[in-house]
């Protein structure tokens, strides 16, 4: 049987496959990249030392290749320029072209106070990067 859609059902499809990707754009612009604790999913831009916190870099990836294992890296780079702290990882098997992933780094009362900024890499190419402040 040979069934054609109707110029009016075509329209249909369109419209909600671009409402769908609208969604999509938007829920990514809230949550792409963004430094939390693990007890607060929340956006910091300022981040107490004294606190002793173990900070996550969380990141997420748009057109993940579904069926592949990720190779991803994070340099936390202090006020000076210097990496104090490398992640490397694998993720598991991406399932959904949406990908969620986080790396993490704990900050102490020794940590230097002033601009920092962590990097995440994808096979050693920078994908993203966050500023936030240690006071």
């Amino acid at each position: 049987m040979n069934q054609r859609l109707t110029q009016e059902q075509l329209n249909q499809i369109i419209a909600e496959v671009q409402g769908l990707q609208l969604r999509q754009e938007a829920e990514l612009d809230q949550q792409q990249d963004r430094i939390t604790l693990e007890s607060n999913n929340e956006n910091l831009k300022n981040i107490s030392r004294s606190a002793n916190s173990e900070l996550f870099y969380r990141v997420t990836l748009k057109d993940a290749p579904i069926g592949k294992k990720l190779n991803l890296s994070c340099n936390w780079i202090d006020p000076s320029g210097q990496i104090v702290k490398q992640n490397n990882y694998q993720t598991r098997e991406v399932k959904t072209s949406i990908w969620d992933t986080f790396c993490r780094y704990s900050i102490n009362s020794t940590a230097p106070v002033g601009n920092w900024k962590v990097e995440m890499f994808l096979e050693g190419r920078k994908i993203s990067e966050e500023p936030f402040v240690v006071q």
